[in-house]
């Protein structure tokens, strides 16, 4: 085989690996059911026990801790108007 092929196979290889990595951190992303505030504040914290570890201050190096609001409950659906 020619250099180019070898080469054209092995970006078609490692292309691949790439979309399938990327689609399967966005199917685990979308079909998980944690808010995303949830999320958020469970990535601070893991970074802010880094900074703590390298010797840093979280708040000075990530700023304040996200706050995860109380969320609505759940939407009742309008009655329907019926003509009298």
């Amino acid at each position: 085989m020619c250099v180019n092929c070898v080469t054209g196979y092995e970006a078609l290889a490692l292309n691949s690996v790439a979309v399938v990595t990327a689609g399967s951190s966005l199917w685990a992303r979308l079909t998980t059911r944690v808010p995303r505030e949830v999320t958020q504040r469970r990535v601070h914290a893991e970074n802010a026990a880094l900074m703590r570890r390298l010797g840093l201050d979280p708040e000075a190096v990530l700023g304040p801790a996200p706050t995860v609001a109380a969320r609505p409950g759940p939407v009742e659906r309008p009655q329907e108007l019926v003509p009298a």
